[in-house]
This record gives structure tokens, sequence and C-alpha cells, in this order.
């Protein structure tokens, strides 16, 4: 299951890491963002936030550069979808992360 984290600020993909990190959470595949834009498409939710943003393991694209998903809606227009966005920017404080929770282990 999928957890919702605000970090409030600008952040790094490093930083974004730190924030999952620090919850406690494991780090989503671009499997759980199109899990999440299929459920969550139309939600008024997340109609605010700029990107919804899942810091999977990027894709490289021919020159080098790694991408992610991201669930939203770019500044110039009101159209949502899904995005490759590259990582060698910050995110804006209006963008959220998403996170996995963690599997409790049962205990034998």
């Amino acid at each position: 299951e999928v957890e919702i984290i605000e970090p409030g600020c600008r952040f790094s993909e490093k930083e974004g890491l730190e924030f999952i990190e620090h919850g406690k959470f494991n780090r989503p595949t671009y499997e759980n963002a199109i899990c999440f834009a299929q459920q969550h498409w139309g939600t008024t939710a997340f109609r605010e936030e700029q990107f919804v943003v899942f810091l999977h393991e990027g894709w490289r694209d021919p020159h080098g550069n790694r991408h992610i998903i991201c669930l939203g809606r770019p500044p110039d227009t009101n159209r949502r979808g899904l995005y490759l966005r590259r990582l060698d920017f910050k995110f804006t404080d209006r963008c959220v992360l998403v996170a996995v929770r963690r599997k409790q282990s049962s205990a034998s």
C-alpha cells in the first residue's frame, strides 16, 4: 500500500529518498505509479499539487539523463497526466512524494 509524504519544501531526488527512508517506507516502483494513476486519476485530493512524484529507479534516455514517472499537471496546462520528469532538477514545494509501506514480517 502507498503513502503520501508532503515535504512542504523544494526537494531533490536525494532529499526525497531521505524523506522516504526517514518515514520507514520503501521506494516505489514504476508499477506503483501506473496503478496509483489508474486508481486516483480524477480524485480531488491531488488537484492542487503540481506533481505526485514516484522516486522509482530512474530510466536512462539515450543522452544519459534519468527520468521518473510523475502524475500531475505542468504549470502551463490544466491537463492532468502521467509525465516523465528528469531527475536533475529540484521538485517544487507543491509536489508530494509517494512511498510504499514496508510489509510487517510475521514472527513465527
